[in-house]
């Protein structure tokens, strides 16, 4: 049965750990932790943390993004040199 308790025990907790002395990655852990084992949410990590950093108003800086940035395109072409790979050396062998 649905009481209407679990919302103030999210705004509560939610509160508790805006006002905790935690560090910014600290603090979106702690919440995740919650949204997964108390709340019994499952999304993939990315999601939980979106809705986390919204929730605690943490929002990705600049320097954060370029570093996702810099590490999707560090992958991307990681990912592009393997596929390309094969057909190099198909090239080269003939």
């Amino acid at each position: 049965m649905n009481t209407g308790l679990e919302f103030t025990d999210e705004l509560d907790k939610l509160q508790e750990i805006k006002e905790s002395c935690y560090s910014k990655n600290d603090k979106i852990k702690m919440y995740k932790n919650f949204l997964l084992n108390d709340c019994d949410i499952r999304l993939p990590d990315i999601c939980l943390e979106l809705v986390a950093r919204k929730k605690l108003d943490l929002e990705y800086t600049e320097e954060e993004l370029n570093n996702i940035k810099n590490k999707y395109e560090e992958k991307k072409s990681i990912i592009e040199y393997q596929n390309n790979q094969p057909l190099v050396n198909e090239i080269i062998e003939e």
